[in-house]
């Protein structure tokens, strides 16, 4: 059976594994990120392949090398063009790569998100004619589109809804500043007047029935619902998968944006509602999607 590495390259951490042809996980490894060193951050992807190569005794040439990196990426050049939280601007990771590791069958890269998104349709089993958009709340909110496997990038910034603007709190802001795990955190510091509130302190209150969450995570849902219409409106997709920490622990919130997605609906989209899904993965979804991209 063919097996990759697959990296997911962090601000916090540095995730790398093993991943065989049908998405399983076999080896893993995790050291905390360098972001703010960029040789030393290149180091430290460098030891994390060796260990893995050494460790799994796998035949050098049969192994590809998959990463995944946050912001822009040039896939065809090799390049981590942008990382708003490494210091990587235009760095030849690729090409790097293979100085140190020239025996590796194969390198590619990609946006951290899209290789997440890449894994999810693998384990849905799509087909050509099928797409998926995987739709993250994390401390950041974005929504790549996969189709017949291959993300659509546009020039190379698309899926970034939590750019869009949505009607939240009374005036129209970003997505972003609305719902994602920053902005609801916030919110909670400003309702409670207490610097110390987290994301995770407002959903413990919302499961309490403390009105001010309950207000605070409704507004998010509408939000987040909005957002929804408009990727459904313009994409149609045949799936639509949840992930990114935000949703992933409190899954509730789906189930609430359901509420408020329903209402926005026209009879023909319907049916959509049946296809909002949370992903099946823990919190490696970029780690195998970026090595099965390698295999793909």
């Amino acid at each position: 059976m063919r097996k990759a590495i697959g990296i997911d390259i962090g601000g916090t951490k540095i995730a790398a594994g093993i991943i065989n042809e049908l998405g399983d996980l076999e080896q893993s490894l995790e050291i905390p990120s360098i972001p703010l060193d960029s040789e030393g951050l290149f180091e430290a992807v460098v030891s994390l392949v060796e260990e893995l190569l050494t460790s799994s005794m796998l035949e050098r040439t049969q192994v590809s090398l998959g990463l995944g990196v946050p912001g822009l990426v040039d896939t065809e050049k090799g390049l981590a063009v942008f990382q708003n939280n490494l210091n990587w601007r235009n760095f030849p990771i690729v090409d790097r790569l293979r100085l140190r590791f020239p025996e590796l069958n194969k390198i590619v890269i990609d946006n951290d998100v899209y290789q997440a998104a890449f894994a999810e349709w693998v384990s849905l089993k799509l087909g050509e004619k099928d797409t998926l958009a995987f739709f993250t709340v994390s401390t950041g909110i974005s929504s790549p589109v996969i189709l017949a496997g291959e993300g659509l990038k546009g020039d190379g910034f698309a899926g970034e809804i939590g750019l869009i603007p949505v009607y939240s709190t009374g005036k129209m802001i970003r997505l972003e500043e609305a719902a994602s795990g920053p902005a609801i955190a916030k919110a909670g510091q400003l309702a409670y007047d207490d610097p110390t509130v987290t994301t995770a302190t407002v959903f413990d209150r919302y499961y309490s029935a403390d009105q001010s969450a309950v207000g605070i995570i409704d507004e998010a849902a509408e939000a987040l619902a909005q957002g929804l219409y408009a990727l459904i409106s313009l994409v149609n997709p045949s799936r639509i998968i949840f992930g990114g920490s935000v949703i992933k622990k409190n899954p509730a919130l789906l189930n609430l944006i359901k509420e408020k997605l329903e209402d926005k609906l026209i009879p023909i989209q319907g049916p959509i509602l049946n296809k909002l899904l949370m992903s099946c993965y823990d919190n490696n979804a970029g780690l195998i999607g970026a090595g099965l991209r390698a295999l793909n």
